[in-house]
């Protein structure tokens, strides 16, 4: 595979392509009335193409960590899936969405087996160990920083010095 998001054509839509996750630009300007809350970029589990002209699917942004987890592990490429399999589940039936498919800009399919493959080692995440995660990323941003402040401080004293030893040039010169 050339990489983890696939181009491919939004024209080839079809319901060989259920189960398969998405994502594209989507403009404003095609948002429906019932889509209040509209995402531009919506990463998009297809249910199925409805009539031609329009893609279904539960668009994942809007939906936590967990249940994302566990729709691509029981879904994630299978073209059995479809709006009959979430809509028992209510927060999950409300990420449900329709988008008009002449607004889909560079849509790029999503490589589901290797992201199977990676939430399988994908555990909980603990309250304890993502702050512990994060004071270690400000540790380490910190001592970069001060790397870059202290090659900047002597940066700064051997253009002095540079400077100094120009006007002594210069003042021998006269």
């Amino acid at each position: 595979m050339a990489g983890l998001f696939n181009n491919f054509d939004a024209s080839q839509l079809s319901a060989s392509n259920k189960g398969s996750l998405i994502s594209f630009e989507y403009p404003k300007s095609y948002a429906t009335i019932p889509n209040l809350i509209h995402d531009t970029r919506p990463m998009l589990i297809v249910t199925d193409v409805w009539q031609p002209n329009y893609i279904r699917g539960v668009n994942l942004h809007y939906l936590t960590f967990p249940y994302i987890k566990k729709i691509l592990q029981t879904w994630g490429g299978n073209t059995g899936f479809s709006y009959s399999n979430i809509k028992a589940d209510r927060y999950v039936a409300s990420a449900f969405r329709v988008y008009v498919l002449k607004g889909v800009i560079r849509p790029k399919k999503l490589d589901t087996d290797w992201l199977k493959t990676v939430l399988q080692s994908a555990r909980t995440f603990d309250a304890g160990e993502i702050e512990k995660i994060r004071m270690t990323i400000d540790k380490q941003i910190k001592a970069r920083l001060q790397i870059a402040a202290n090659e900047l401080t002597s940066f700064e004293q051997r253009m002095k010095e540079a400077e100094r030893n120009q006007m002594r040039v210069n003042t021998q010169a006269e």
